[in-house]
């Protein structure tokens, strides 16, 4: 992975950190905050330049979210925190951290799944998830009342502390 500057890592976390707090308490990532942080990231990209790294991390995890939100597996607030991580860093931090926080977020989603009362619902959800990802098509919508759920900024922030800690 490229050498990212360290205000670039402090927004990722920055950022990233406040949305665990905002998904925790209003289930949602507020547009304002995304505006926020990408006037930090035109800031940054003003001074350090390298506006096409920032671009291609931004579409690369556009690219790689985009089938989640479509099968109602990820909201457009997570898909627009994680473009916006992708303009802090560059495609490559992209790529490493999509990956790392999709392994947080399975095995969250599998304890998550484990601790419910709802363990069969939650299965049905998994498998549900899975083939629309699969087929990128949106199924009918399920039950709110009987499904699992996890605020995803908590494995994006976890996933983008891990991805931090093994590039440096």
């Amino acid at each position: 992975m490229e050498h990212l500057s360290t205000f670039s890592l402090y927004l990722v976390l920055m950022f990233s950190a406040i949305s665990v707090l905002t998904d925790l308490k209003w289930r949602i990532v507020p547009n304002q905050l995304l505006l926020i942080g990408l006037a930090f990231g035109v800031y940054m990209r003003m001074f350090e330049g390298d506006w096409i790294a920032g671009f291609l991390g931004a579409g690369l995890a556009l690219l790689l979210t985009l089938p989640f939100f479509i099968a109602g597996g990820l909201g457009a607030g997570d898909v627009k925190l994680l473009m916006l991580i992708g303009f802090f860093t560059n495609a490559s931090y992209s790529l490493t951290s999509f990956f790392i926080t999709a392994l947080v977020g399975g095995i969250l989603s599998i304890l998550a799944m484990l601790l419910s009362k709802k363990r069969s619902s939650a299965l049905f959800q998994f498998k549900y998830i899975f083939f629309s990802v699969v087929y990128l098509k949106k199924l009918p919508q399920l039950d709110e009342q009987s499904s699992v759920t996890l605020p995803y900024c908590i494995p994006i922030f976890v996933g983008n502390v891990l991805t931090i800690l093994i590039a440096r």
